[in-house]
């Protein structure tokens, strides 16, 4: 995910979309599982098309653990950092779904082409191997609600009109109307129930 501070509400959305699509396809509890991902040839081999080298050298045994993902997340990381960003948080925080927050902050001068850089850095590093590991590690759609629900009751609180039972697309429908005028505070509950719920930068 990458800053400045002025682009973390459009971030918002984009973390939000993410763990409504993951929650989907995951079979796991109230907390997120841990343990190896087992590749199917078939998928094995659809990956193959869309991995770089460096990523199908870590998934071509057919599986995913967290030493791999965490692999793949320190060379991004190295990658973005000689592209000239810095990370917000540094080491990264690691969220429920077992994968690391990895907020970036860019320099004005240059920004677009540390952007640029950083596209290319999460594409030969980091894409496959995160999104299939995020996919297993998803949070339950019942443990997301919950996080919700908690966004909608501190919305509530600080004079954001919510229900008391806000869906993804509540929460989208908001973010995409810019919070009723009113970023800072729905960043700051953001925050608030990202660090409770260990999901940053969640949003729905």
């Amino acid at each position: 995910m990458v800053g400045p501070r002025s682009s973390l509400l459009l971030a918002l959305v984009f973390i939000g979309c993410m763990l409504s699509m993951t929650s989907c396809d995951s079979d796991s509890g109230d907390q997120p599982v841990s343990g190896a991902l087992q590749l199917s040839d078939a998928r094995l081999d659809a990956l193959r098309a869309a991995s770089s080298d460096f990523e199908w050298g870590l998934i071509q045994d057919g599986e995913i653990t967290f030493a791999d993902y965490e692999q793949a997340a320190a060379a991004y990381i190295r990658c973005a950092k000689e592209a000239g960003a810095s990370l917000t948080k540094d080491p990264p925080e690691l969220t429920a779904m077992r994968t690391y927050f990895l907020e970036v902050t860019l320099p004005t001068a240059d920004a677009a082409t540390i952007q640029a850089s950083l596209a290319q850095c999460n594409q030969e590093y980091l894409d496959t191997v995160e999104t299939e590991w995020a996919k297993f590690n998803a949070p339950s759609e019942s443990y997301l609600q919950e996080a919700r629900d908690a966004l909608g009751s501190c919305l509530q609180s600080v004079g954001v009109e919510i229900g008391d039972h806000p869906s993804s697309q509540d929460l989208a429908q908001l973010l995409a109307g810019q919070g009723q005028g009113r970023s800072h505070e729905l960043l700051r509950c953001s925050r608030k129930v990202g660090t409770e719920f260990g999901l940053p930068g969640f949003f729905g």
